[in-house]
Protein backbone atom coordinates (compact mmCIF):
# COMPACT_ATOMS: atom_id res chain seq x y z
CA UNK A 1 0.00 0.00 0.00
CA UNK A 2 2.78 2.72 0.60
CA UNK A 3 4.92 1.87 -1.99
CA UNK A 4 1.77 2.48 -4.48
CA UNK A 5 1.33 6.10 -2.53
CA UNK A 6 4.89 6.83 -3.04
CA UNK A 7 4.54 5.14 -6.96
CA UNK A 8 1.59 7.83 -7.19
CA UNK A 9 3.25 10.60 -5.88
CA UNK A 10 6.14 9.86 -7.86
CA UNK A 11 4.21 10.01 -10.93
CA UNK A 12 2.03 13.25 -10.18
CA UNK A 13 5.60 15.18 -9.53
CA UNK A 14 7.32 13.96 -13.06
CA UNK A 15 3.44 15.03 -15.01
CA UNK A 16 4.15 18.65 -12.81
CA UNK A 17 7.84 18.77 -13.82
CA UNK A 18 6.61 17.96 -17.16
CA UNK A 19 4.35 20.93 -17.34
CA UNK A 20 6.86 23.11 -15.74
CA UNK A 21 9.54 22.39 -18.66
CA UNK A 22 6.94 22.92 -21.17
CA UNK A 23 5.82 26.37 -20.13
CA UNK A 24 9.36 27.18 -19.69
CA UNK A 25 9.96 26.38 -22.99
CA UNK A 26 6.43 28.07 -24.25
CA UNK A 27 7.93 31.30 -22.84
CA UNK A 28 11.49 31.30 -23.62
CA UNK A 29 9.94 30.34 -27.50
CA UNK A 30 7.53 33.45 -27.24
CA UNK A 31 10.65 35.91 -26.25
CA UNK A 32 12.43 34.42 -29.17
CA UNK A 33 9.73 35.17 -31.67
CA UNK A 34 9.12 38.38 -29.87
CA UNK A 35 12.66 39.15 -30.67
CA UNK A 36 12.78 37.76 -34.18
CA UNK A 37 9.27 39.70 -34.97
CA UNK A 38 10.83 43.35 -34.01
CA UNK A 39 14.30 42.62 -35.90
CA UNK A 40 12.21 41.93 -39.02
CA UNK A 41 9.02 44.35 -38.77
CA UNK A 42 10.42 47.00 -36.62
CA UNK A 43 14.16 47.75 -35.99
CA UNK A 44 14.46 49.42 -39.55
CA UNK A 45 12.76 52.03 -38.35
CA UNK A 46 12.69 51.92 -34.65
CA UNK A 47 16.48 50.54 -33.99
CA UNK A 48 17.75 47.39 -33.09
CA UNK A 49 18.27 49.06 -29.36
CA UNK A 50 14.44 50.52 -29.76
CA UNK A 51 16.49 54.39 -29.57
CA UNK A 52 14.46 55.17 -32.86
CA UNK A 53 17.46 55.24 -34.92
CA UNK A 54 16.51 52.47 -37.32
CA UNK A 55 18.44 52.57 -40.48
CA UNK A 56 15.34 54.24 -42.41
CA UNK A 57 15.36 56.55 -39.45
CA UNK A 58 17.46 59.10 -41.06
CA UNK A 59 15.51 60.24 -44.26
CA UNK A 60 12.35 60.46 -41.77
CA UNK A 61 10.92 64.28 -41.43
CA UNK A 62 9.23 62.53 -38.56
CA UNK A 63 11.55 60.19 -36.36
CA UNK A 64 10.02 56.98 -35.03
CA UNK A 65 9.17 57.05 -31.16
CA UNK A 66 12.34 55.94 -29.37
CA UNK A 67 11.19 53.25 -26.61
CA UNK A 68 14.46 53.80 -24.08
CA UNK A 69 12.50 56.85 -23.45
CA UNK A 70 10.56 56.34 -20.29
CA UNK A 71 7.94 59.00 -20.84
CA UNK A 72 7.09 56.04 -23.68
CA UNK A 73 6.58 53.45 -21.42
CA UNK A 74 3.56 55.80 -18.99
CA UNK A 75 0.20 55.16 -19.31
CA UNK A 76 -1.01 51.75 -20.64
CA UNK A 77 2.39 51.24 -23.30
CA UNK A 78 0.99 48.11 -24.15
CA UNK A 79 -2.02 49.02 -25.62
CA UNK A 80 -0.75 51.42 -27.86
CA UNK A 81 2.26 49.17 -29.25
CA UNK A 82 -0.91 46.76 -30.03
CA UNK A 83 -3.00 49.51 -31.30
CA UNK A 84 -0.14 51.21 -33.55
CA UNK A 85 1.04 47.49 -34.53
CA UNK A 86 -3.10 46.90 -35.81
CA UNK A 87 -4.00 50.33 -36.92
CA UNK A 88 -0.33 52.40 -37.97
CA UNK A 89 0.04 55.63 -36.82
CA UNK A 90 1.09 59.17 -38.25
CA UNK A 91 3.36 57.91 -40.98
CA UNK A 92 3.91 54.18 -39.70
CA UNK A 93 1.33 51.78 -41.44
CA UNK A 94 -0.41 48.97 -40.18
CA UNK A 95 1.67 45.77 -40.02
CA UNK A 96 0.21 42.40 -39.89
CA UNK A 97 0.69 40.33 -37.38
CA UNK A 98 -1.70 38.62 -35.04
CA UNK A 99 -2.65 38.88 -32.02
CA UNK A 100 -0.33 36.26 -30.59
CA UNK A 101 2.69 37.85 -32.50
CA UNK A 102 1.43 41.59 -31.01
CA UNK A 103 1.94 40.22 -27.60
CA UNK A 104 5.16 38.33 -28.25
CA UNK A 105 6.84 41.49 -29.73
CA UNK A 106 4.87 44.02 -27.00
CA UNK A 107 6.12 41.54 -24.41
CA UNK A 108 9.69 41.38 -25.77
CA UNK A 109 10.18 44.99 -26.18
CA UNK A 110 8.90 45.76 -22.64
CA UNK A 111 11.27 43.73 -21.13
CA UNK A 112 14.03 45.06 -23.55
CA UNK A 113 13.49 48.85 -23.56
CA UNK A 114 11.11 49.39 -21.19
CA UNK A 115 11.38 50.41 -17.34
CA UNK A 116 14.30 48.15 -15.41
CA UNK A 117 15.71 46.96 -18.85
CA UNK A 118 19.28 47.70 -19.36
Amino acid sequence: MRARSISRSLSIAWIALFFLCAAVAAAQGADERGKTLYAQKCAVCHGEKGDGHGPAAASMPVKPTNFKNSKFWQEDAATRIGNSIRNGKGKMPAIAMTPDEIKDVTDYMTKTFGPGSK
